[in-house]
């Protein structure tokens, strides 16, 4: 009896630290997830971050894949965009080059708001950009964020993407 309650004991105590790694993996695992999403917020509070679109989803229907590197950056003064289109456009540009969603922006107003379940919310809308009414983003805290713009001579398009630190390779 007595060596049967000291298998017993062995073998409780090495179910329970066999636990306590897992314990431990799960807590980092909460504590990098909580950074990430702290730096995220700098990010965005800051004005300094990079969205690049991995799928887009026109108006008319459809997703695409997308293989090129497209993106659209904020950077203090300044909001970059460099994203393709596909949709209908009421007007087409004079030069050709120009197709897409292509444009500097350094005055622009910017308007950033939590989001009740987590994430933020942002507004963006260019007053040097004669065409683009605004952009507007959703992103959760994992980085992951989905990108819609509004345009004047086109249908909106929206993508999805990863939201990252513009500095990062």
């Amino acid at each position: 009896m007595k060596k049967l309650r000291s298998v017993t004991a062995i073998f409780i105590a090495l179910v329970c630290l066999s636990y306590l790694p897992t314990a431990q993996a799960q807590e980092s695992k909460k504590d990098k997830k909580a950074k990430k999403s702290r730096e995220l917020k700098e990010l965005l509070e800051g004005k300094r971050f990079t969205f690049r679109a991995q799928q887009a989803y026109p108006m008319g229907g459809g997703t695409w894949q997308l293989t090129s590197q497209y993106d659209f950056t904020v950077k203090g003064d300044s909001a970059i965009c460099f994203l393709p289109y596909f949709g209908r456009a009421f007007t087409a540009p004079i030069n050709p080059s120009e197709g897409g969603v292509k444009f500097t922006s350094t005055k622009f107003d910017y308007q950033l708001k939590a989001r009740r379940k987590g994430g933020w919310e942002i507004q963006l809308k260019p007053r040097d950009v004669a065409n683009i009414q605004f952009i507007s983003m959703s992103i959760t805290e994992s980085g992951y964020g989905s990108l819609q713009v509004t345009d004047n001579t086109r249908q909106p398009i929206r993508f999805d993407g990863i939201v990252e630190n513009p500095d990062s390779p």
